[in-house]
């Protein structure tokens, strides 16, 4: 008599309505949890202004923001507008690889901080010496932004 009152199959779909409103249940509660983690790690004035930052490109008084922009025509290589040339996208360098960071010897000149020779007298010695001048030394910088 249960059998002919109560259709088995609607039974059956109820029951599967009622587990997949369990399951959604259970991933909007951990949703809250994560946002109600992320609310209280945002409470702090330092996590703030990270945020800021990173996102918004704020700074603070007395700061400056410098944007690096790429050249003319170059398309991102990110969502963020990074150029795809640009040193910020390369992975971190880790100390132990290095480049070596000593001054060059034709850099420091013979009589540094004597003020025996002028200026233009150290850079016809640095240049005799092999060292690049200063002419050579900006387009070995620049060279970096290629």
């Amino acid at each position: 008599m249960v059998g002919t009152s109560f259709p088995v199959t609607q039974l059956v779909s109820e029951h599967r309505q009622l587990a997949a409103a369990e399951a959604h249940l259970a991933a909007v509660r951990h949703e809250d949890q994560l946002l109600a983690e992320q609310r209280s790690l945002l409470q702090s004035p330092v996590a703030t202004g990270r945020l800021a930052r990173e996102r918004y490109q704020l700074v603070g008084p007395g700061q400056t923001l410098y944007q690096v922009v790429g050249p003319a025509g170059t398309s991102t290589g990110s969502p963020d507008g990074i150029p795809a040339g640009d040193p910020a996208s390369q992975p971190l360098v880790p100390p132990s690889k290095a480049p070596n960071m000593t001054p060059q010897l034709g850099l420091l000149g013979a009589g540094a901080g004597t003020g025996a020779t002028t200026g233009a007298a150290k850079s016809s010695a640095a240049s005799a010496a092999g060292a690049p001048d200063f002419w050579g030394r900006v387009e070995r910088v620049l060279e970096f932004w290629r």
